[in-house]
C-alpha cells in the first residue's frame, strides 16, 4: 500500500524528483561518487519514461491510467530542474541542462503564469 503514487509498482514523479535532488545534494557535500551515480541512474530512469512530456512538466505519476488527462506536477519538474542544473556541473550529459532549461521556459509560458487581473484563491 502507498499514499505516494498511483500504486506500489508505479513511478511517482515527485518521488523521483526528491531522489534525484537528494542524491545530488549528498554528492555535493560528501563528494562520494556513489551518491552521484545514484542521482544519475534515477535521472536517466526519469527521462526514459514512456509518458514523459516534452515541455518538462511530468504527470504526477507516470503510470496513471488517466494519462493524458492526468494531473501534472510542477513541483516535481522544478525539484528535478534544480538538481539537473547542479548535475550539469558534475557530469557531461547535455540532456540534464536541456531538461532544466525546458522546464524554466515552460513555467514562463502563459499556461503557467497567472494573469495579474486574476485573483488566485490562495492569495
Amino acid at each position: 500500500m502507498t499514499h505516494q503514487g498511483f500504486n506500489k509498482e508505479s513511478s511517482w514523479s515527485r518521488g523521483q524528483g526528491w531522489g534525484i535532488y537528494g542524491f545530488t545534494m549528498a554528492y555535493r557535500y560528501t563528494k562520494d561518487t556513489t551518491y552521484l551515480n545514484q542521482a544519475k541512474a534515477t535521472a536517466d530512469f526519469y527521462l526514459s519514461q514512456d509518458n514523459f512530456r516534452e515541455d518538462g512538466i511530468p504527470y504526477w505519476d507516470f503510470h496513471d491510467p488517466k494519462i493524458p488527462d492526468a494531473v501534472r506536477d510542477v513541483s516535481a519538474a522544478t525539484i528535478i530542474a534544480s538538481a539537473f542544473y547542479e548535475m550539469d556541473g558534475y557530469l557531461d550529459n547535455p540532456d540534464y541542462r536541456a531538461y532544466a532549461d525546458e522546464v524554466m521556459k515552460t513555467l514562463q509560458s502563459e499556461e503557467y503564469i497567472l494573469p495579474a487581473t486574476v485573483e488566485a484563491p490562495f492569495l
